[in-house]
């Protein structure tokens, strides 16, 4: 079995980039001070983005170093909420210096898995990452440690969903275990422009059941005439093609995988498949969706909605929409935009929704896991700490623990501005409690790629990006595509379980 990235095309053009910083950029070594201080380093990563490094340093003659690399992206709060949380723990813990190293998401997934593949793995202590797949292939390569002794005394505080997200194969025990502590989750979100739907005289809410809903968002195109339906991403270049597939493939009733057993190929699965692929095809080939949909980049969707370009965002799979609006535009989150419950399946019946962890992984042969640990316990140990944190990226994500889902954040959300209530006296936030009802009120269904290296293997490469090409560029039936899929598929599962 191989479960190496670096023979893959794509992420292998990438990561001689990633290996050649690693290699010009060895860990930050800061000359101690007499006061604890926080020095910012800033480089950029060939072919990627900026990368910033948070170090406090101390005077302790015996220091140990904690090294955490941590993805943030499209809220400025995130990184200084997070800085702000550093520097609390680097008060009690002066025996240790914190060095924290910034990354977008798919640099953060390139350089681990570059940095995983060398001998002996030039890896971190901890990682706070958001592409779900690293976690799995770390597990399946045996690089994580087992975080049971962390989240086995917490079992009963935690959401069932994330207790889920939180296990993960390793292909060298030949076991599942938790091997994330998924401390912020995910789903995918849908979020809309209220004030379009209204202003076209259609009904707000839309309706919903499955057709009435997308027929809605569909007339509200015709009434604007210069707008697309949906930001549906179908992309062969990033992630938010396999989780838009998905989200949908759950609404036709359909699934991939379910722990170590293939769903993929039973008839029943194929045929829904099929019945997403058509779909979507068709709302592309009539202009419903813009055709930048199938090459856009990984925040294409992000930016297509936020320009007005289109109505709805199916979906988002992190709430940065709806932060991005509150730092940058009050107006627009309160008054003309909502995230919104999926509507039901096509079946009529209210369908699961996928959900992702976006969470801490320690390195079992970082240099120093247990201080890791101990990190991870002070965060989430103390409920008003943890809080604070998700408090201060806006709601981006969703908190892992179930009374959570009870704190007046989640319950009632971000509070309107006084200029606004006072020309909306009804305005209420009509995302982050919203949110909270897709935990509280859905089943979950652990997002494939994360469940299994198999489809971890599949997400790295675009299959599904590749069906969506297929039916909507080349005209490819449904079908034919989904026999093309299923067949890669089961090499792969081939090759991973013999």
């Amino acid at each position: 079995r191989n479960f190496l990235y670096a023979g893959l095309g794509a992420v292998a053009l990438i990561a001689i980039g990633a290996a050649a910083y690693i290699a010009m950029n060895p860990p930050v070594v800061t000359q101690t001070t007499t006061v604890p201080t926080t020095s910012v380093v800033t480089t950029t990563v060939p072919t990627t983005s900026v990368v910033t490094k948070t170090v406090p340093t101390t005077t302790t003659p015996s220091e140990k170093k904690l090294t955490i690399w941590w993805a943030t992206e499209y809220v400025a709060a995130e990184q200084l909420t997070i800085t702000k949380l550093i520097d609390e723990y680097q008060k009690t813990h002066p025996d240790i210096k914190v060095i924290v190293e910034y990354y977008s998401g798919p640099d953060l997934h390139t350089k681990l898995m570059v940095s995983s593949a060398t001998s002996p793995p030039a890896v971190p202590d901890l990682a706070f990452n958001i592409v779900p797949m690293t976690s799995g292939v770390m597990a399946y390569k045996g690089l994580l440690r087992d975080v049971t002794d962390i989240i086995k005394p917490r079992e009963n505080e935690i959401l069932p969903q994330c207790l889920e997200v939180a296990k993960a194969y390793n292909g060298v025990t030949k076991k599942r275990s938790y091997y994330v502590v998924p401390t912020t989750v995910i789903c995918l979100y849908l979020h809309i422009w209220k004030n379009l739907i209204k202003e076209a005289g259609l009904p707000y809410p839309p309706p919903i059941e499955y057709n009435a809903f997308h027929q809605t968002i569909i007339k509200a195109q015709e009434y604007y005439k210069g707008k697309y339906a949906f930001a549906y991403s179908m992309s062969d270049n990033n992630s938010d093609g396999e989780d838009n597939f998905e989200q949908y493939l759950l609404l036709h009733g359909g699934r991939l995988v379910d722990g170590d057993t293939l769903l993929a190929d039973r008839p029943e699965n194929k045929r829904a498949m099929a019945e997403t692929l058509s779909e979507g095809a068709e709302w592309f080939k009539k202009g419903y969706i813009p055709p930048g949909s199938i090459k856009g980049g990984g925040s294409w969707n992000n930016d297509a909605f936020i320009s007005q370009q289109c109505i709805v965002c199916n979906g988002n799979p992190t709430m940065s929409v709806p932060a991005y609006f509150y730092e940058n535009d009050r107006e627009a989150y309160f008054v003309k935009t909502a995230t919104l419950p999926w509507p039901l399946g096509t079946d009529g019946k209210d369908a699961p929704q996928f959900i992702e962890a976006r969470a801490f992984t320690i390195f079992k042969d970082g240099p120093n896991p247990e201080a890791a640990v101990d990190f991870i316990e002070w965060l989430i140990g103390d409920y008003d700490r943890y809080m604070s944190w998700l408090k201060g990226m806006y709601g981006r994500y969703l908190p892992m623990y179930k009374k959570s889902l009870e704190d007046p954040f989640y319950v009632n959300g971000q509070t309107p501005p006084k200029h606004l209530l006072a020309q909306y006296p009804d305005l209420k936030d009509e995302h982050v409690p919203n949110t909270a009802l897709y935990l509280s009120k859905k089943p979950g269904i652990v997002v494939s790629h994360q469940q299994s290296p198999v489809f971890a293997r599949a997400w790295s490469e675009y299959l599904v990006g590749k069906m969506w090409t297929r039916v909507c560029v080349e005209n490819w039936k449904p079908e034919d595509a989904v026999e093309e899929y299923v067949s890669r598929i089961k090499q792969l599962w081939k090759e991973e379980y013999g």
